[in-house]
C-alpha cells in the first residue's frame, strides 16, 4: 500500500485555459522572488505573477487567468517549450496549488516534466495539428482519461492518444511520489530482513563459484514468509 501525497489522478474533465505563448520559462510562471518557501502550498498566488498583476500588485482584469474559476479551469494549453528555464520545483507547485492538474503542450522541457509528474501535475505533449485545433476551443470542456491514455474532445469528436512514461503514470494513478512509491514496500522488506535474521543458512556444497551476492540468496531456504520472492531470485541467478 502506497501513501497519497496528492490526489489520485483517474480521469478528469474540465474546462481549457489557452495561453498562446511559446518558451514560457519556470520564472514567468513563479518569477524567483517568491521561491522562499519549502512548502508547495499557497504559491498559486504568485502563479504568473508579472503577469496577472501590475507593478502595484493591482490584479490585470484582462489577464485569462484571472478571468477564470480555478475550480472549473484545470487544464492549460500553452505553446511549445512549456517548462523551459531553471529546475525549481516550485513552478509545478505554483501551478497545482493554483487549481491546474494537466498542462498541454508542443513541447514541454524535459526536466520540468518530470518535476510536474512527481507532484500530481500531467504533462502532455501533443501534435502541432492537435494544438492548433484546440487553440479555440478556450472555455470548452475536455477530458483527459490517463489510464487509458486518452485525451477526449467532444466538440471535435476527437480521441487522441498520448504517451506517458510508465512509472510516472503509476505514480500518478496512486497519487504518489517515487519515494513515497518506494516506501511502500517497507513493511515488506521489514518482514524479510527480520525472517532472515531467525532463519538457520544452509550449508554451500557445490555452488563453488558464486558471488557474494549469489551465494546470500542461495543461503536462504527454499520456503519462508518471503518463498515466491526467495525462489524467484534462486531462479533467476541459477540461469544466469
Amino acid at each position: 500500500m502506497h501513501n497519497t501525497i496528492f490526489e489520485p489522478f483517474k480521469r478528469l474533465t474540465s474546462q481549457l485555459v489557452v495561453i498562446n505563448q511559446e518558451d514560457i520559462d519556470t520564472d514567468q510562471i513563479l518569477p524567483a522572488r517568491f521561491m522562499t518557501t519549502t512548502s508547495r502550498f499557497g504559491l498559486g498566488a504568485a502563479l504568473f505573477f508579472d503577469w496577472r498583476f501590475d507593478e502595484a500588485g493591482r490584479a490585470k482584469q484582462d489577464h485569462v487567468l484571472n478571468q477564470i474559476d480555478p475550480a472549473t479551469h484545470r487544464i492549460l494549453l500553452a505553446g511549445q517549450n512549456f517548462g523551459s528555464g531553471s529546475s525549481r520545483e516550485h513552478a509545478p507547485w505554483a501551478l497545482t496549488d493554483f487549481g491546474f492538474r494537466i498542462i498541454l503542450s508542443t513541447a514541454i522541457a524535459d526536466i520540468f516534466n518530470n518535476n510536474a509528474t512527481r507532484n500530481g501535475l500531467l504533462p502532455i505533449i501533443i501534435s502541432q495539428g492537435l494544438y492548433r485545433s484546440l487553440l479555440p476551443l478556450a472555455n470548452q470542456s475536455i477530458t483527459v482519461d490517463l489510464e487509458k491514455c486518452r485525451l477526449i474532445v467532444p466538440s471535435l469528436a476527437l480521441e487522441y492518444e498520448f504517451e506517458i512514461d510508465r512509472f510516472a503514470r503509476q505514480c500518478l494513478l496512486e497519487g504518489s511520489d517515487p519515494l513515497e512509491w518506494m516506501m511502500g514496500f517497507n513493511a515488506g522488506v521489514d518482514a524479510y530482513e527480520g525472517y532472515t535474521k531467525i532463519v538457520r543458512p544452509e550449508p554451500i556444497t557445490d555452488d563453488v563459484a558464486l558471488t557474494p551476492t549469489k551465494a546470500v540468496l542461495c543461503r536462504l531456504p527454499k520456503t519462508s514468509l518471503c518463498s515466491f520472492h526467495t525462489r524467484a531470485c534462486r531462479d533467476q541467478l541459477k540461469h544466469r
